[in-house]
């Protein structure tokens, strides 16, 4: 009976794994990325909150959309936003820019059977890259 606990405690210190520093070192790494996402998220909740007051939808719309671009443009990636108005159920009407690459005018019309409409429709929201297919 010996023979079989030391052939046993044998075998369990072969398998036990060794700690690695590797393992150690990433948790620093990710925490700090933890609590750098956690600072922007809250930074971002109390900015766009404030906008949430504004006196009518547009006009909120369009200080979250100015924030987002002032203030988040790095962490976000945001280069550029637009504002359509749904008029009828036909089309979408183009009425706030903010951003780089300005369109040639304001009030064109975006047919709501564009793939980017449909996404929109579907999600609620909808951010994109030029490359994105449907854009």
């Amino acid at each position: 009976m010996a023979e079989l606990c030391d052939t046993i405690e044998a075998i369990m210190e072969t398998i036990t794994p060794e700690p690695t520093t590797d393992a150690r070192s990433d948790r620093p790494a990710a925490a700090e990325r933890s609590s750098v996402y956690r600072s922007l998220w809250r930074k971002l909740d109390a900015a766009l909150s404030a906008a949430e007051d504004a006196a009518d939808l547009t006009a909120s719309l369009d200080a979250m959309l100015r924030i987002l671009l002032k203030d988040f443009r790095q962490e976000l990636g945001f280069v550029a936003g637009r504002l359509y108005e749904r008029v009828e159920d036909e089309h979408y009407v183009l009425r706030r820019w903010l951003g780089d690459n300005p369109p040639d005018k304001l009030g064109y019309a975006v047919p709501i059977t564009y793939a980017a409409v449909q996404q929109l429709l579907e999600r609620g929201i909808i951010i994109m890259k030029e490359s994105d297919p449907g854009f």
